[in-house]
């Protein structure tokens, strides 16, 4: 009979150690941190323009408020369907064009979101932006869970979460606040739209930088 020797914990170490390797980790990968710094602009700018979407969905589509759930639902039907389609895309185009093509194909959504008077169109194209996104996880999630040391994983995944999402709740303020200062000047209309065209020049710009800054390995 073997008697393994008691299992020694590792020694504890401070929550400010601990976070501090594993930023210093992922800020000295230029790839990661890239992807990082892209997902909060793509988060930020996504909530600056849909925090708006309810008032589009009522003001000027015409929407109840079951007709907005559905309208929401669309946009996730698009996610459910890329997560069955889109593994097999990126194993025959490969994590680089695809994640090219994720970031090209960003803006159209929100420009034609916040144009459209039609809810067959603007429910169409939140399908299409959630398949869109589908696209993107699908390519930089794999990747970061494949580069990342195993020992590391909690930490550097939790900073890079940090990174990415913490713009979301800025980008709801200034969604609201934009249109409440754009519209005495341009009026109602034209307020509501804003955030969506600021959300597609500054996923057009992300995309333009990101052809030369964002390189992923298969």
């Amino acid at each position: 009979m073997i008697v393994l020797p008691p299992r020694i914990p590792p020694p504890k170490r401070s929550l400010r150690v601990e976070t501090m390797e594993g930023l210093t980790w992922l800020w000295t990968r230029p790839v990661l941190r890239r992807l990082a710094l892209s997902l909060g602009v793509i988060n930020g700018l996504h909530m600056l323009a849909m925090v708006v979407l309810v008032l589009v969905s009522q003001e000027r589509l015409g929407l109840s408020a079951s007709g907005f759930g559905v309208l929401l639902a669309m946009g996730a039907a698009g996610g459910v369907v890329g997560g069955f389609i889109y593994p097999a895309i990126v194993r025959r185009i490969g994590a680089q064009r695809s994640r090219t093509q994720s970031l090209a194909l960003f803006p159209a959504p929100f420009l034609i979101i916040g144009l459209a008077n039609n809810v067959i169109l603007v429910s169409t194209m939140l399908c299409f932006q959630s398949l869109v996104s589908v696209l993107w996880n699908v390519v930089t999630v794999s990747y970061r869970q494949r580069v990342i040391p195993h020992e590391l994983l909690g930490r550097v995944d939790s900073i890079y979460r940090f990174f990415g999402w913490g713009t979301i709740s800025l980008g709801a303020i200034l969604g609201g606040s934009i249109v409440a200062v754009a519209e005495p000047a341009l009026g109602h209309d034209t307020a509501l739209a804003l955030p969506f065209i600021i959300a597609a020049v500054g996923t057009g710009l992300l995309c333009l930088w990101g052809l030369t800054r964002l390189q992923i390995d298969a």
